[in-house]
C-alpha cells in the first residue's frame, strides 16, 4: 500500500540498526511511504527500502563493523577516516548487498539525503536523481573530525546531522501534513551540554577557517535538544508520528557487539510492529 507522505530518518552511526528494523517491518507490512528523508547513517540504509531488500541494510552494517578494514578508530591518528568507504563499497556493499539506483529512480519513491555545506553552514538535500548518489550519501555520513569532507560541485560537505538531526523540519518545509519520524534515541533523551568537552578543541583546530560551520559545532548539543523539544511538541499535537527505541543507554555510537546490534534491530522491528495499527490509522 502506497502513501504519498513523509518518512524522516535520524542517523546516529550504528544506532541506525534500529531504523533498519523499522524499515524491514514496513516492508513486511506492505507499507510504502513514498517520500523518504535521511540524515547521516540513515542515508546509506534507506536506499534498500524502496527496493524492498529486507535485511540488506542491517547485514551491511554488521559486516562493516566486523571488518577491521572498514572500521578502524586508530586511523584518526594517521589523519585518515575511521571508516574506509571505498573498501566498504567494493568489498561489502556492492559484493553482498548491492542496490540498483536506476530502479529507485524509476520507482514512485523520492529520496532526500541531507548534508551540511561547511562554507554556508546550511543543510542541503540531494534527491534520488543526483549522480553519483554515493557522494551525497558519503557526505551525509561524514562525522566531523573523524571523517574528511566530501567535495560536490566545488562545495565541501559534512554530516547532515550538524544542521538537522532528524529531517522532519525539511518535510514540514516541503508541505507534508503527515510525517512519520524514526528516531534512534529513546523518548526524553537530551544531550549534556559541556562547553569544556575535549572535542571543542578539535573542532576549533580543524575548522577554524569555517566560522559558520564552527558555530554549529559549538552548539551541537543545544541545537539537538531544541530540535527534540520541537519534535515532542509536534508529537503531542498529533502532527507527527514518532517511532523510538526502548533504550540506547548501553549502546555505543560505533557499537561492535553483535548481540547489542541484533537487539537494537529487533527493537526497531518489534516497536514498529506493535504500533502498526496506529500507524495505519495515522496514514489514512
Amino acid at each position: 500500500m502506497k502513501f504519498n507522505e513523509a518518512l524522516c530518518l535520524q542517523g546516529g552511526a550504528m544506532r541506525s540498526v534500529f531504523t533498519d528494523g523499522v524499515l524491514d517491518c514496513l516492508i513486511d507490512n506492505n507499507i510504502d511511504i513514498l517520500n523518504v528523508f535521511g540524515i547521516s547513517a540513515a542515508s546509506k540504509d534507506m536506499v534498500y527500502y524502496p527496493l524492498h531488500q529486507k535485511l540488506f541494510a542491517y547485514k551491511a552494517n554488521v559486516s562493516a563493523m566486523s571488518d577491521p578494514n572498514v572500521y578502524n578508530m586508530s586511523n584518526v591518528l594517521l589523519g585518515k577516516s575511521v571508516f574506509d568507504r571505498d573498501y566498504f563499497v567494493s568489498h561489502i556493499r556492492d559484493k553482498d548487498f548491492p542496490y540498483n539506483i536506476s530502479d529507485i529512480v524509476n520507482s514512485d519513491f523520492n529520496l532526500y539525503i541531507g548534508a551540511t555545506n561547511i562554507n554556508t553552514g546550511k543543510i542541503e538535500y540531494f534527491d534520488k536523481n543526483f549522480s553519483p548518489i554515493d557522494d551525497a550519501i558519503t557526505a551525509s555520513c561524514s562525522v566531523p573530525v573523524l571523517f574528511p569532507t566530501v567535495k560536490i560541485n566545488n562545495n565541501e560537505y559534512l554530516d547532515g546531522g550538524i544542521c538537522e538531526n532528524i529531517p522532519f523540519q525539511e518535510a514540514i518545509r516541503r508541505g507534508f501534513k503527515k510525517i512519520i519520524v524514526v528516531t534512534t534515541r529513546e523518548k526524553g533523551y537530551r544531550d549534556k551540554i559541556n562547553k569544556e568537552d575535549p572535542k571543542e578543541f578539535f573542532f576549533k583546530m580543524k575548522y577554524r577557517n569555517y566560522p559558520k560551520l564552527l558555530s554549529l559545532l559549538e552548539n551541537l548539543e543545544a541545537n539537538y535538544n531544541n530540535e527534540m523539544d520541537l519534535l515532542d511538541k509536534l508529537e503531542e499535537e498529533g502532527k507527527v508520528f514518532v517511532i523510538r527505541p526502548t533504550s540506547t543507554k548501553s549502546f555505543d555510537r560505533f557499537e561492535q557487539d553483535l548481540e547489542k546490534l541484533s537487539n537494537l534491530y529487533n527493537d526497531g522491528y518489534n516497536t514498529c510492529q506493535r504500533n502498526i495499527e496506529k500507524l495505519f490509522n495515522y496514514l489514512k
